[in-house]
């Protein structure tokens, strides 16, 4: 069960005496009355698009965040600089990564092109940019176990 394991994070939390993360579905309901019907049609036309299930729930999750960040402060009502500043705050303070900036800022942009029709304003918004990852690759060990299965030595 979901929810037993939210609860029982936050309970160790607690008990550790560590920050509880206001995140994901747990800060749903704790969205201002002010923003539920913003909520709600960023939902709306993300199922009407036919978004797919894990879009939907990322761009949920990560609009919430900027509702419940907003408290009472109406969304349809931000400018490019509050949201600018919103974005600093995630880099900063919740130490937000590359890429759940991008998810966040996707959702964004899917809320106030798509739902509210403004026309791009977030073309003057700059996306951080991607980190550079390490090709994965197999180790030695793994590699020479692979080999020994092989019983043809041609193929070997």
């Amino acid at each position: 069960n979901k929810s037993w394991y939210v609860a029982d994070n936050d309970f160790f939390r607690v008990k550790f005496h560590l920050p509880v993360r206001e995140t994901g579905k747990h800060i749903i309901s704790k969205i201002h009355p002010n923003n539920q019907k913003a909520f709600q049609q960023l939902i709306d036309m993300l199922h009407l698009k036919k978004y797919s299930t894990n879009t939907v729930k990322t761009y949920r999750n990560e609009f919430a965040q900027l509702l419940y960040s907003l408290y009472e402060k109406n969304v349809n009502e931000l400018t490019i600089e509050e949201i600018k500043s919103y974005l600093l705050y995630c880099i900063n303070e919740l130490k937000t990564t590359e890429n759940q900036l991008h998810s966040r800022l996707n959702a964004m942009k899917f809320y106030f092109e798509q739902v509210l029709k403004r026309e791009k304003i977030f073309m003057e918004i700059p996306r951080p940019k991607r980190p550079s990852q390490l090709p994965k690759v197999i180790n030695a060990a793994d590699i020479k176990k692979m080999l020994e299965v092989i019983k043809n030595l041609k193929h070997n």
